[in-house]
């Protein structure tokens, strides 16, 4: 099973909620990755991150790979939240723009799910600085849904 799909599952159905932190993928913890809001039905999520310094160059920017990455976690997490368990879904492209300079601090990612289908999905992802309304940079990513292989004994 894929620990960041069960605790999107997980998420999505709880009652309470409050921001969780993405604990199951150490990018994610090292990023101050947390999860915000999810809607399976509509096919959206939000997560928060704040990047410590490690990521951030000389300019004050963060790094355009951890933007990427940033988005790409997003778009990612929304197509696994329309998945069932049993299916996966892994970025095979990821198209970005970047917009403006990502100073360090905390921003949010909202991503939803253009297209699912049975064989390939589609999402887009736009990051904000929390708070603000300006997009900093936005991805589009095609996504291969397979099933999981089953553990053999």
């Amino acid at each position: 099973m894929n620990p960041d799909h069960a605790l999107l599952l997980e998420f999505a159905r709880s009652p309470q909620r409050e921001p969780v932190a993405i604990a199951s993928n150490p990018l994610a913890r090292d990023l101050g990755a947390m999860l915000v809001a999810a809607d399976a039905a509509a096919g959206t999520l939000r997560i928060a991150f704040e990047p410590d310094a490690r990521f951030v160059q000389g300019n004050g920017a963060v790094q355009g790979g951890i933007v990427a990455a940033m988005l790409d976690f997003a778009a990612a997490f929304a197509v696994l939240l329309q998945l069932p368990i049993e299916r996966s879904a892994v970025t095979a492209s990821l198209e970005l723009q970047f917009l403006r300079a990502a100073r360090a601090g905390r921003f949010v990612a909202d991503a939803r799910v253009r297209k699912l289908g049975a064989t390939l999905a589609f999402a887009a992802a736009d990051l904000l600085r929390e708070g603000e309304s300006a997009v900093l940079a936005s991805a589009s990513a095609t996504l291969p849904v397979m099933n999981l292989r089953r553990e053999t004994p």
